[in-house]
């Protein structure tokens, strides 16, 4: 049936040797890391851009900014250090490419709450009021958040 019977079985075609290729799994891991470095470096000035928007800043558009940062500055420090530019062949310290425990426990920490959270925080802010109760209730999720991340940060 399907199980191999002469050893041509056995040699896989051009387009799997590709697919099984480490050069290719470095490369895409490379594009990737990138790619998360800049998405989430480019949260920080959108933060900075929305404090610098016409209009009175709103407390629920600072409290965003603040999960904002700490849900990105984790994430980012995290893709940073995987950016690892010398030769893993020549680099006999593995412990050098990998994260540190801190950040990714952040990260891990960040990334279960705060995109839900900036979501929650955007859509509150969207009728452009709010009374002196919701503004204490955004700034204590948002501290709740970073402590959290903190938290996270310091016991990994």
């Amino acid at each position: 049936g399907g199980l191999p019977s002469q050893a041509r079985d056995l040699n896989p075609n051009m387009f799997v040797q590709l697919m099984r290729s480490q050069r290719l799994h470095d490369i895409l891991t490379m594009a990737h890391t990138v790619s998360c470095v800049g998405l989430f470096a480019s949260i920080i000035p959108l933060c900075f851009a929305m404090a610098l928007m016409k209009g009175d800043l709103t407390a629920c558009e600072m409290c965003l900014g603040f999960v904002s940062m700490g849900f990105a500055l984790p994430h980012a420090a995290v893709a940073c250090r995987h950016l690892n530019f010398a030769n893993p062949k020549k680099n006999d310290d593995a412990a050098a490419v990998a994260p540190a425990p801190a950040a990714e426990a952040a990260a891990q920490e960040a990334a279960s709450l705060g995109p839900q959270l900036c979501v929650i925080l955007a859509l509150a802010d969207s009728p452009g009021h709010a009374f002196l109760w919701q503004n204490f209730v955004y700034g204590v999720a948002a501290v709740a958040f970073l402590a959290a991340v903190a938290a996270c940060g310091r016991s990994p």
